[in-house]
């Protein structure tokens, strides 16, 4: 089994250019061009700030975050709403071969990953359209609206999903589905996919920039061009036995719905039965099943030790993702079919948080030197621990990619911990997703090789 990576703009969608843009994507610049002149302006005045690094190091994550949050103060300012996004994404159009490829993809062999530096609403599309786990889609940010259609900007998702921030997502993905290092292949098309295709075991650039045609392996001008290089087809088993394509996206269509379903180790709920434990625990296990979190409890536990004699201060806060995970599972699906997916209050997403939390004590303690783990606790008296603050937390981690996506966490957290919002199931489920995402970041940070 193996990866089939994809860029999703220019690469599964076709892009779109706007007059004096030297950036064409897809969904930025259409939704630019769609919000008028002031904002097409704006657009390419913060594409101009962005090639002169006004935002930070070009092609690092941090620096596209900031980016990405620019723009969304741009969509905000000028009126962004959910039927105008729902009109744009409804009018994107796949490159030539998409959904044949996709439909003919043998899913024994390979599942299909999207990493975008685009819009997850757009990615979704592409999820539904062509049998893609919408678990399995990256992207550097997502909308939200209320029930005017309004942009919940403070809701909106932010990551670093783009330049360097790509191949980090791979390695997530490939430890979550229990994967070698080599197991993946990439298909991308523009300047932001030079880095993963250089470290891709196999990478085939789609209508490429030259730049990325440099490294790339192959290159073809779209999918149907792909799909009749024979040699690669076969030598890498991207299609199963010959079948039509009616036949293969039928199939493909199946496989959609079984990747919607609950995963196969809690598949099966009897009529009228309430939300079971087993259902939650399958759902967490599909997600963070391979990262053997326990054991890094006690790692850390361990070292902890080391470091001060009054440790079981901090047994708390150094031990019980997976059970709150489970309990936040359990908790929503019995709710969930309780209620009938009814609008629920933020604060039930308080134990995925906390999970959150106590990945990132167990992050600092592993990644932190010996030195500055006893001066810590012994400073701070160790039952002070849980007061360092969770931006102090942030600010210990190395990778500023990480930094940022935990810094999103926070803010998301605050807005459930202080207050009663409610919020729809899809924005949980999304806020869940993150939450799976971010300790998975964190357990690459203090383990990044089997």
């Amino acid at each position: 089994m193996k990866l089939l990576v994809c860029d999703v703009e220019g690469t599964i969608f076709k892009p779109h250019m706007i007059k004096d843009s030297e950036h064409a994507s897809y969904i930025w610049t259409a939704i630019a061009a769609s919000l008028g002149g002031r904002a097409e302006r704006e657009e390419i005045d913060s594409q101009r700030k962005w090639r002169q690094g006004a935002y930070g190091e070009r092609n690092t994550g941090k620096a596209y975050y900031s980016w990405v949050e620019a723009s969304v103060q741009i969509h905000t300012k000028y009126g962004l709403s959910k039927p105008l996004l729902d009109s744009i994404i409804r009018d994107a159009v796949y490159v030539d071969g998409v959904r044949e490829f996709f439909a003919r993809l043998d899913r024994s062999k390979y599942i299909p990953v999207l990493i975008s530096g685009g819009l997850q609403n757009l990615s979704r599309k592409a999820c539904d359209d062509l049998g893609i786990a919408p678990d399995d889609s990256y992207a550097a940010c997502e909308y939200f609206f209320d029930q005017n259609g309004k942009v919940l900007s403070d809701l909106a998702l932010l990551n670093s999903s783009n330049f360097f921030g790509k191949y980090e997502i791979v390695q997530l993905a490939l430890r979550k589905h229990g994967l070698g290092s080599s197991d993946w292949v990439f298909i991308g098309d523009g300047i932001n996919d030079v880095s993963i295709a250089q470290k891709a075991p196999l990478a085939i650039a789609v209508d490429p920039i030259p730049q990325l045609r440099e490294v790339a392996h192959d290159s073809v001008g779209d999918f149907r061009e792909l799909m009749l290089k024979e040699e690669l087809i076969a030598e890498h088993g991207f299609f199963a036995a010959e079948c039509s394509f009616d036949e293969a996206e039928s199939e493909c269509l199946a496989l959609l719905e079984k990747a919607k379903a609950v995963p196969e180790a809690a598949a099966t709920i009897v009529a009228e039965q309430l939300f079971t434990m087993e259902v939650a625990k399958g759902r967490v296990s599909h997600q963070v099943g391979n990262l053997r979190l326990p054991e890094l409890e006690v790692r850390a536990m361990e070292r902890a030790t080391c470091a001060s004699s009054k440790v079981y201060l901090m047994n708390g806060q150094l031990s019980g993702i997976i059970d709150l995970l489970q309990y936040g599972e359990f908790m929503l699906g019995c709710l969930n079919e309780v209620t009938g997916g009814i609008n629920l209050p933020s604060a039930f997403l308080q134990p995925f948080y906390n999970a959150e939390e106590i990945m990132l004590n167990v992050c600092f303690v592993m990644q932190a030197s010996m030195e500055d783990l006893v001066s810590f606790i012994e400073e701070k008296h160790n039952p002070a621990f849980g007061r360092l603050t969770r931006n102090d937390l942030i600010q210990q981690l190395a990778k500023p990619a990480l930094q940022v996506v935990l810094r999103d966490y926070q803010r998301m957290r605050n807005m459930s911990a202080h207050g009663c919002r409610f919020i729809s199931t899809d924005v949980i489920r999304a806020l869940v997703q993150r939450t799976y995402e971010s300790i998975q970041r964190m357990e690459l940070l203090v383990r990044p090789k089997e």
